[in-house]
Order: structure tokens, then sequence, then C-alpha cells
């Protein structure tokens, strides 16, 4: 079986990263859900209570089935909502929003040790089921049309469910993150992954050319795209392309490179946003100028969305 480890063992040098307790606990019956607005609901998992924010898209007509994109938070937790605009797009585009919330404060990524949920033994890839089965009691879910995206950590986390539960999700979008070597070393896909990565080549928290952390330590982006592109088999060599100037003279530069040819109707995109920091390119709000530049070259939400919604399961 072709795995990503085995074509990171034999294509690359490595490069660098920064239990669930308690008894059984009953089902959660959240409310119907059957006209549009923001809702705040709850689902059981692992023995504990655990939150998600849900966004329905304005003009549902109550009964159709939506597709859902799960986007995933970085640590400390941020408002999601606020920083991508996406409940904005998803009333554009016709999608409902999930917005989940980690435990506490970080998520268990794939990692043993370089996270306090992945110490403190917590599965978020089964809370990640045991949401979509609880949305799909509340909300007419298009199952075969469920994307995952996420911000730094949160990133983090949706390549891990790309690896481990690809049956449930069609596409999958990361926004400053690199993969973790020991999530690639165990990564068996059962199908092929379409992937949209977006990430600054000045990243100091979760560089673009890896690093070495305590705990663990991540590969670099290129190598990211190119063992995605390599299990999808795509073409080798992506087309690269500029994206125009928006407006901050050049500080920032835009390169997309899009891999073709992808087979099993996948497809890997890899925005680098040279002199991009560990940022969301494009948000709606002021992010902290300590975590570097932003580009007015992209808009990840708009991307992210035009892009998952060309897949489905």
């Amino acid at each position: 079986m072709r795995t990503l480890g085995h074509i990171l063992r034999v294509s690359i040098v490595f490069a660098a990263c920064s239990g669930e307790g308690g008894g059984p606990v009953g089902p959660i019956e959240n409310p119907p859900i059957d006209a549009p607005g923001d809702y705040q609901l709850l689902v059981a998992s692992s023995g504990g209570i655990r939150g998600y924010s849900l966004h329905v898209p304005a003009g549902w007509n109550g009964s159709s089935a939506l597709p859902v994109l799960l986007v995933f938070h970085g640590v400390p937790r941020g408002d999601m909502r606020a920083l991508t605009g996406f409940d904005a797009i998803a009333d554009a585009h016709g999608f409902a929003v999930v917005y989940p919330e980690s435990r506490d404060q970080d998520w268990a990524v794939g990692c043993t040790a370089c996270t306090a949920a992945a110490r403190g033994g917590i599965d978020d890839v089964r809370f990640v089921e045991d949401l979509l089965d609880d949305l799909a009691g509340s909300l007419p879910v298009d199952s075969g049309r469920v994307w995952a995206a996420g911000f730094s950590q949160g990133a983090l986390m949706t390549h891990f469910l790309a690896c481990r539960i690809p049956d449930r999700i069609a596409a999958f979008a990361s926004v400053a993150a690199t993969m973790i070597e020991q999530v690639v070393l165990g990564c068996v896909p059962s199908r092929k992954v379409p992937w949209l990565f977006v990430h600054g080549s000045e990243d100091a928290v979760l560089p673009a050319a890896g690093a070495q952390g305590v705990f663990a330590r991540t590969i670099s982006i290129q190598t990211t795209t190119s063992i995605w592109a390599d299990f999808d088999e795509c073409e080798v060599t992506p087309a690269v392309t500029a994206l125009p100037d928006g407006g901050d003279g050049e500080r920032t530069t835009v390169r997309l490179h899009d891999y073709d040819g992808c087979s099993g109707g996948s497809d890997v995109r890899w925005y680098e946003v040279l002199g991009g920091g560990h940022v969301w390119p494009r948000p709606p709000v002021v992010e902290d100028p300590q975590f570097g530049v932003r580009t007015p070259d992209l808009t990840a939400s708009e991307a992210i969305a035009d892009f998952v919604a060309a897949f489905a399961l």
C-alpha cells in the first residue's frame, strides 16, 4: 500500500515543530435546526461534553441538505469566525460552517506528546466523528460534501484528519502549518486526498523550512505538498503562477504551485506567500503584527471555499 511515510523516507531529508477523562455521559439532544442563523451546540464525546458553533447560511430553505465546512482554530483559541469571515462566504456559497472547540486550549494532532491534548490522551479524531454524527441529527447534512480547514495548530489537525478519516471529509485546507513528521510516517489514507496549502515564507511559528521542536519535528511546506502530490499521483512538477499584486508594493508576493494530473479526482495546490508571516492572509479583522506580514494578494477564505467546493466523496 502506498503511504506518505514511504514517500517521505525515499524522497526527502527531514527538516521541523513547534484522556478524555470522566465517566460515561449520556447523549446530548440538540434541537432540530430548520432556519438560517448561528447556533451553539454540544456533543458527548469520549466521556465528556464538547462544544461547537454552527453557522447556517442565509437563504437556506430549512430542508435541503447542506454542505459543511469544518474550521479548526489555532492556539491559543481564537475567534475563527471573525478571523476568516467564513460566515459571509458561506451565505454567498450556500454551505454551513462549523467551528469545533478544543477541549481545553489545544488539539491532539497526531504526535505523542507535542500538545497538552496529546499528552492528556484526548481523542480529537473521535470528537470530529462524534460531532459529524451529532450534527446530522439536527441538520440535514450533505455527507458527501464535508470539508475541513484550519489555521496553525488547527491546520495540524486537518493534516491528522486527512490521514485518519478521509472517508468522511472530501477536501482539506491548511493555513500556516507544515506536517508533523510522526503524522506523516503513520499516514495511510484510504483514498486520494484533495489539498490546498497556504504558507508564509517568513512564518516564525511553524517555519516553511520545518523545525525541530521539543516534542516533535515538522517537515518543510515544500516537502509537505510534494508528498501529498506524490501520494495523489499528480505530475511531479507543478505549474507555478504569480498572483497579481494586491497593493502592498510587492512587500509580499504570492505564487500558486498547482499540481496537475492528479488521480482519483484529487488536486494539490500550494499558495506560497513570499514575505508572509504566521497569519491568515487577508482576514476581515486586524491581526496582531507580531506574527508577521499579511499579504493583500490572496484572500485565503475565498480561495479555500472555491477549492473545496469542487470535491465530493
